[in-house]
């Protein structure tokens, strides 16, 4: 992200911060894209997930930039990984393989079945009995899976999950931020400087739309610095005025200077 940070601040420890960051920034991206949200939608929380506490601790200082960077309302750190992944095995097959001959295959079953409980004993004790087999840590790899697979990306060190329920508010609140894009494109597109008074009229067919944008009407006044009018016909004297569509409804919006 393009952020300016104080050259006189330059140490490792904050180097690796922001290295860290840049990484759950990447890591949200891959789950929004993955989940088809735009990082226009706004989304609840982003968490953080890490089991060395230093590395959570280190992006405390850093979370506005994620929190920008990423469109959410909040990011949470934490270095509590059971709630969020449960520990597999992946079986060496070349090894095992030599040394189990035909039962490979049932072992290789059997220790892929193991739960996250048993996986865990097995990574404490390493090793395990199968099918009278003793298998040591050395024959397998020992594989994080996610509990959260639709909304979370990991790189294996860190893990991201995003909440990706969108609420009527976080529509509402992506909407207004839309229409508030849509009148300022209009007003430059006919070249209207910011100075000048306006007033914004819209038109829409759709029930729900005209729910969000009125939802959201002081703040886009606020942000505009108009009046944000709903309207069954647009005014014909106007300074401009444009068809364009926000969620897949169809919206009209005109603005005519005030006099």
């Amino acid at each position: 992200p393009g952020m300016d940070v104080d050259p006189s601040l330059a140490n490792p420890e904050i180097e690796l911060a922001v290295s860290r960051m840049q990484c759950v920034i990447e890591l949200g991206r891959v789950v929004r894209d993955k989940a088809k949200v735009t990082l226009k939608m706004p989304l609840k929380s982003c968490t953080v997930v890490n089991a060395d506490p230093e590395f959570v601790r280190s992006l405390e200082i850093l979370k506005p930039y994620v929190i920008e960077e990423l469109n959410v309302h909040e990011v949470i750190l934490t270095a509590d990984e059971d709630r969020f992944v449960r520990w597999g095995v992946q079986p060496d097959m070349k090894a095992l393989g030599k040394r189990l001959g035909r039962e490979m295959m049932a072992v290789k079953t059997e220790l892929e079945a193991l739960s996250g409980e048993a996986c865990a004993e097995f990574m404490r004790a390493g090793e395990i009995t199968v099918k009278g087999h003793k298998i040591t840590s050395a024959d397998v790899k020992f594989v994080k899976n996610s509990l959260y697979e639709a909304s979370s990306a990991t790189d294996g060190t860190v893990m991201v999950v995003l909440d990706l329920d969108i609420t009527p508010e976080l529509q509402a609140s992506f909407v207004g931020r839309e229409f508030i894009n849509r009148v300022q494109k209009l007003r430059k597109s006919s070249s209207l400087s910011l100075e000048q008074d306006v007033d914004v009229f819209y038109k829409t067919g759709s029930e729900e739309l005209k729910a969000f944008v009125q939802s959201q009407t002081e703040a886009v006044s606020a942000k505009l610095n108009a009046s944000v009018n709903l309207v069954d016909a647009l005014p014909e004297a106007c300074a401009g005025s444009v068809e364009t569509q926000i969620t897949g409804s169809d919206l009209q919006i005109a603005i005519v200077l005030r006099s």
